[in-house]
């Protein structure tokens, strides 16, 4: 009898399952959650050796075998408010006082992460004697002064993502290496806060993204399984961190320049969160069976 199955290849890229997933009666859903890429290939299951190479038939994305999620997860600076365009200026100014000059590329390196590794990079970067903290504040006061006059612009798409996610009974939750008083004070701002089912600070993180643990405590929290939730990333860090989790996630991007094999990660890309709905209106729905 011929069985389809899933052979890993062994790269850093590549799963390493090997299971069954169609016999000639047809195919039989799974979730991917613990690998992003396949290969598919054909085989006898009676004569031959899987770990062998086979001939490939075909190459499975993740997304063939996406099923409807559970949970959003939200990262918020770039993805659900414009709030780097406001930041960087933010930066700059400040940096300009302490006699330094701040990079495109280096706002690449840090969006995404919560304040102590930015203070690990800055001082990587402008040398351990460098005053992050009272730099820092100074920083800190400048943005939320404008944050509390004026809030900050709403991403486009993010209220038609929400007001969808809770037709669909799909729970919504926010990720973000941004301190919760700032991602709260937004959220108020903007008539959102109650879209949310929990907010989760980097702040509060022993290991900020692009580790998996802000995706992860978010899973636990909300007792869902990550290959059950979906990441909304604008920033390669947070695009690594989803992989880290095994969670699915989809890259909207924004700013900050993600290189092309981080990119790659993410299960799909929009252009804005409006391109959201539907691509997973149609997705089915997750089955006791699927697991």
């Amino acid at each position: 009898m011929k069985t389809w199955a899933v052979s890993s290849l062994k790269t850093k890229r590549w799963g390493f399952i090997l299971l069954p997933i169609r016999t000639d009666t047809g195919w039989k859903s799974f979730p991917c959650a613990d690998t992003y890429r396949f290969r598919i290939i054909e085989c006898d299951s009676e004569k031959d050796n899987l770990w062998q190479k086979p001939e490939v038939v075909s190459v499975y994305r993740r997304g063939n075998n996406m099923y409807r999620p559970e949970v959003f997860i939200f990262d918020m600076d770039g993805l659900m408010f414009d709030t780097e365009r406001i930041s960087v200026p933010c930066w700059r100014a400040v940096g300009r006082k302490y006699g330094i000059e701040m990079e495109d590329s280096f706002f690449d390196k840090i969006f995404g992460m919560n304040n102590a590794k930015i203070k690990e990079m800055f001082l990587q970067t402008y040398g351990n004697n460098f005053p992050y903290d009272s730099f820092h504040d100074e920083k800190k006061a400048m943005q939320l002064a404008i944050y509390q006059e004026k809030g900050a612009p709403v991403e486009p798409g993010l209220e038609e993502c929400l007001d969808f996610a809770k037709d669909m009974g799909i729970r919504c939750a926010v990720a973000s290496s941004s301190a919760e008083d700032t991602v709260r004070l937004l959220l108020h701002k903007a008539g959102l806060t109650s879209y949310f089912c929990h907010i989760q600070s980097g702040d509060a993180m022993a290991h900020s993204k692009p580790a998996p643990d802000i995706f992860l405590a978010v899973c636990q929290i909300l007792d869902v399984e990550p290959g059950r939730a979906l990441v909304f990333e604008d920033s390669g860090n947070g695009l690594k961190a989803a992989a880290a989790a095994h969670i699915p996630s989809i890259w909207v991007p924004d700013l900050v320049h993600v290189e092309p094999e981080v990119a790659a990660t993410a299960w799909h890309t929009c252009q804005t969160l409006a391109d959201v709905p539907p691509l997973i209106r149609n997705l089915p729905v997750w089955k006791e069976s699927a697991k």
